[in-house]
């Protein structure tokens, strides 16, 4: 086998002086999170087309979070109705239920979850093409919100 040496020129050693960059990934995420460079569509002509983004508004951010802690509410306020003698209408978390309260609220929170993470990622993007996914997520933290009304009605009375 022959060996290839190489000559050094000095017009070809390294010229950065400051270490690589991608050596720290941790620093990277942070600063994702804050000069995301996905913010819009690259070309003219897909501004009207759906596109993934890894830049959210953070009202985007804010109101997942609010449903993810809606989400948890309705869990506690649901175990609260049901030890007064209510009963589960959803037949996955009766089932969810059946096995333990852990298993219920783990169940509820993780398809929640889910559900959003699949909603975030398609943030930009309409449903059957007609009702934009960004109005999705504010219908359903209105609903949340009735909900949670609802249920604090029923605890009261």
């Amino acid at each position: 086998m022959q060996q290839h040496l190489h000559h050094i020129d000095s017009n070809n050693i390294e010229q950065r002086h400051m270490p690589d960059r991608r050596t720290r990934q941790l620093k990277a995420v942070f600063c994702s999170l804050y000069m995301a460079r996905r913010k819009s569509t690259r070309r003219q002509e897909a501004a009207n087309q759906p596109f993934y983004t890894d830049f959210y508004e953070s009202w985007v951010g804010l109101t997942v979070l609010a449903i993810v802690c809606l989400s948890a509410t309705d869990a506690m306020l649901t175990l609260q109705i049901l030890a007064m003698g209510g009963t589960e209408v959803n037949p996955l978390m009766a089932a969810l239920l059946n096995i333990s309260d852990g298993a219920f609220i783990l169940g509820k929170l993780s398809i929640t979850v889910a559900c959003l993470f699949i909603a975030l990622v398609h943030i930009n993007f309409k449903v059957l093409r007609v009702i934009p996914m960004r109005s999705i997520l504010v219908m359903l933290l209105l609903l949340y919100c009735a909900l949670i009304s609802y249920q604090l009605t029923l605890l009261a009375g």
